[in-house]
């Protein structure tokens, strides 16, 4: 049996990072770490390498990928 499907992630969800991500939405810039923090999705730039932009309300953590993040 296969395991469920991850959630879909939206803006506003609480996530955990538990993976690294991105400096940029393209890729193009250095990694973004932060595993362990928890954090919130400021926004979904679809299309992009990493498309979900990850952060608090000081600032933009990083850029992750879906599988780079745990619901909460």
């Amino acid at each position: 049996m296969q395991p469920a499907p991850a959630p879909a992630l939206k803006v506003g969800d609480k996530v955990k990072i538990i993976g690294t991500g991105n400096g940029s939405s393209y890729g193009t810039s250095n990694t973004a770490y932060g595993i362990g923090w928890k954090r919130q999705i400021l926004k979904i730039w679809n299309g992009r390498a990493y498309p979900y932009q990850v952060g608090n309300n000081t600032g933009t953590t990083g850029f992750y990928k879906a599988e780079a993040l745990e619901k909460q």
